[in-house]
């Protein structure tokens, strides 16, 4: 009983990692990146979704930082995410899936001259299919668009293209999970270009309402990528 009991809590604390999944939770976490040209950011985020209906949930990103981007040290609030994902169960390549489709609406709040912001509203519509190899691996394949419908002057405007995939591994021996999100970029503002990032992460369950987990980020210094070199993260993990 003990030992599946661990396995419940372990893979709960994966499920939230999946953007198919139907968990109701909270994450507090803190980010630093190291950005080209010797600057650097620091960001504490409160990440969150919540179901409405058996096949539905709303999610929220709220996003305060710090950095010199500019030249000088800026402190902002500088972005709000709100978004909605509609799934489906189904069976694909022999194994329980699920398909999901979504948007996402990003609001700037900060200032694009000081580097607290981006100084462009986007909508971002989603879709993808995520399945379960073995009871202990998840595997997401998803893409997304995003543009702006509003940018403030000397703002870029942006059209991008973000292919996705992600394994979420269960990992028994911490309670917990890893994943590895390898992230592709198109920016058709700007002839197409292309770029990536990957992002790792290991966590642990503590109990089957609060977790730990830290992040590792890599950018150019291992991708060609103008997002950041590289960059950290430490998260609290709650679910309700």
């Amino acid at each position: 009983m003990a030992a599946e009991r661990g396995r419940d809590i372990q893979r709960l604390g994966a499920k939230v990692s999946n953007p198919a999944a139907l968990v109701r939770f909270q994450d507090i976490r803190y980010r630093y990146f190291d950005l080209n040209d010797s600057r650097q950011s620091r960001k504490i985020e409160a990440q969150g979704a919540f179901t409405l209906l058996p096949r539905f949930k709303v999610t929220h990103i709220l996003q305060a930082i710090r950095t010199d981007v500019s030249g000088d040290s800026n402190t902002d609030v500088s972005s709000l995410n709100l978004g909605a994902t509609l799934t489906r169960d189904a069976h694909f390549v022999n194994r329980d899936a699920r398909y999901f489709i979504g948007s996402q609406w990003s609001k700037d709040l900060g200032d694009v001259s000081k580097g607290t912001g981006s100084g462009s509203d986007l909508l971002a519509p989603f879709a993808g299919v995520t399945w379960l190899s073995t009871p202990e691996d998840f595997l997401v394949a998803m893409i997304q668009h995003s543009r702006s419908y509003r940018h403030d002057d000397g703002a870029p405007k942006v059209r991008k293209t973000v292919p996705r995939l992600i394994y979420i591994r269960g990992l028994r021996f911490l309670n917990g999970w890893s994943t590895f999100n390898l992230a592709g970029e198109f920016d058709h503002q700007d002839n197409d270009n292309f770029s990536a990032t990957l992002e790792m992460e290991i966590g642990t369950m503590l109990s089957p309402h609060i977790g730990f987990y830290g992040e590792i980020f890599v950018g150019d210094a291992a991708f060609e990528t103008e997002a950041y070199n590289a960059g950290i993260g430490l998260a609290l993990r709650i679910v309700y």
